[in-house]
């Protein structure tokens, strides 16, 4: 699939013009739509005000360039200190949060030093007891580099993401994504930037998204299997299969007992207990979910199109979700307990067919999630999509053909809405 990626190009204008025009003659060589509102190429529409179209203009962008320098610029709403710039870099971030605009920053070092000096200055005027309004006046004092100093570290800090960080770091929400930030001297610099970050490898926010979801993945995981004494970490699917074999279901039972060998219970128990412990996150998944990270973009079709490891991933968050079902009222180890205690100690354990139907359920759940997880963590690291054979989404064998055949299938519902 080939796609044109477009960028916008936000900051004041007379500060950056030349690297403006450097930039978007750089990204154009390169087969890029360049969206820059100086320029007649731009598409401003004549019923809107010049601010308005540039915000509405940043909807068509795949990427927002903001460049951050001395200048504050226009105000959109001075009584805020909302700058235009500071509005477009707003609208770009609600974009980017329904995964649909990727955030490049950039700051003149210059004024990166002028936010560590400034930091530092109130850190030690914090310290010396001084009236608050003498403070303020010495923290504000316009400076060679910019005249408003308390703005602009108030936007780099905001461009960083700097307080939902603090709470993602005391696990309140999520890490933000698209608040990296980049200081920058030269044209080079910001080329150099691009180059690796867009052109020679995926963007930064895709990448980032990736390892958090691998993070999460694996927390899946561990969350799911046991370990062996000091050895390895291990998942009873033989177990399982065997399980499902020697005492299969079929609709028929429905109002009859299960008799099963009280060792072979034992051991299916034990992955009960490995398996029930609780809810399972799922913050990042959704998050890819809802993204294009994992989408392929075709321009003949204009909108994105699934991927295998999308596909794998969507199938991930059913079975979770069924998983998460299955926990809720009477847990599925607590049932296992009752049946073992009815049955006393050293004889087969009788269920009710429903009771043992509710607890393969819940282990064919848990060993799909861990099998897609796998599978997934694999292909993120590197390895080919190989999706895994995986337990039937009913445990009556006689079912299985049957749910198939009945089974929606979305090239199905596409001909539904289309009729």
């Amino acid at each position: 699939m080939n796609h044109k990626p477009t960028f916008f190009i936000s900051s004041t204008i007379h500060d950056f013009k030349d690297l403006r025009s450097s930039i978007k003659f750089y990204l154009e060589e390169q087969g890029c739509t360049v969206l820059a509102s100086e320029y007649n190429d731009f598409g401003q529409s004549l019923d809107l005000h010049s601010y308005d179209a540039c915000l509405d203009q940043i909807k068509a962008a795949d990427y927002f360039i903001l460049l951050i320098g001395a200048r504050i610029g226009g105000w959109f709403d001075q009584a805020n200190k909302i700058s235009i710039t500071r509005k477009e870099y707003r609208t770009a971030y609600g974009l980017h949060r329904q995964g649909r605009v990727k955030i490049l920053a950039f700051v003149r070092s210059d004024i990166w030093a002028v936010k560590d000096d400034r930091k530092e200055l109130s850190r030690f005027l914090d310290s010396l007891g001084l009236e608050p309004a003498t403070v303020a006046a010495i923290k504000g004092r316009p400076g060679k580099a910019t005249s408003d100093a308390e703005f602009l570290i108030d936007f780099i800090e905001e461009v960083g993401r700097n307080q939902e960080t603090t709470s993602a770091v005391k696990g309140d929400v999520a890490f933000p994504t698209g608040n990296w930030i980049h200081a920058f001297s030269s044209f080079r610099d910001v080329i150099d930037t691009l180059r690796g970050q867009v052109f020679a490898g995926r963007p930064i926010d895709h990448a980032v998204m990736r390892q958090l979801l691998r993070a999460e993945l694996l927390a899946t995981i561990c969350q799911l299997i046991t370990k062996i004494g000091d050895g390895d970490a291990v998942f009873s699917f033989t177990l399982i299969e065997e399980f499902s074999r020697k005492y299969p279901l079929v609709s028929e039972q429905l109002n009859r007992s299960v008799r099963v060998d009280r060792e072979d219970f034992e051991r299916f128990f034990h992955v009960l207990l490995c398996i029930g412990r609780g809810k399972l996150q799922t913050h990042v998944l959704d998050q890819a979910l809802m993204s294009n990270v994992f989408l392929g973009f075709d321009p003949g079709a204009g909108a994105f199109q699934e991927t295998p490891v999308y596909g794998a991933l969507f199938l991930l968050r059913q079975e979770i979700d069924a998983y998460a079902r299955a926990l809720t009222g009477s847990s599925p180890t607590s049932e296992a307990v009752k049946a073992l205690e009815a049955a006393g100690p050293g004889r087969p354990v009788t269920l009710a067919l429903l009771t043992l139907v509710g607890l393969r359920h819940f282990v064919d759940r848990a060993t799909n999630v861990v099998l897609l997880a796998k599978a997934t963590v694999r292909h993120l690291d590197g390895a080919p999509l190989v999706i895994p054979a995986l337990r039937p989404s009913s445990p009556f064998i006689d079912q299985l053909e049957q749910l198939d055949r009945e089974r929606v299938t979305p090239a199905l519902a596409e001909k539904f809405v289309a009729a």
